[in-house]
């Protein structure tokens, strides 16, 4: 069992898992960096225009919600951008590492299919030798 565990364990590509681990570990980190904050809801001028607001005053606050809204998206769609980013590397990373476990499967399959056979023809040259 020990042995079969060895030759499993030596199948693993550990140098592509630690080559991998540092961007895991930045992109795990940057994810939990804006999960528990809120951003600061985006506060207009539009309550303070009533009916009774002059035109020109009313035309003024307006502009600077516009103003202030298109940084709050402007904000949003960075936000978007470093989410897309980090939904990429982690994708391409689970590739990798997918692969790396198929690699493996395959890899196990042919020892687990080999290793009776050997020990069958092993068995059949004692056999025969002792014979």
């Amino acid at each position: 069992m020990s042995a079969l565990f060895r030759t499993v364990a030596a199948m693993i590509p550990w140098s592509d898992i630690v080559k991998a681990t540092p961007s895991i570990i930045n992109a795990a980190k940057s994810a939990l960096d804006g999960r528990g904050a809120r951003p600061e809801p985006v506060v207009t001028n539009a309550d303070r225009i009533t009916e009774t607001t002059p035109a020109d005053e009313a035309i003024d606050l307006l502009r600077e919600d516009i103003t202030v809204l298109r940084g709050a998206i402007t904000g949003l769609q960075e936000d978007q951008a470093r989410s897309g980013r980090l939904l990429r590397e982690l994708a391409e990373q689970n590739a990798r590492l997918s692969e790396a476990v198929l690699k493996i499967r395959v890899q196990l399959r042919l020892s687990l299919t080999l290793t009776p056979l050997a020990l069958a023809v092993a068995a059949a040259a004692l056999w025969l030798a002792l014979r």
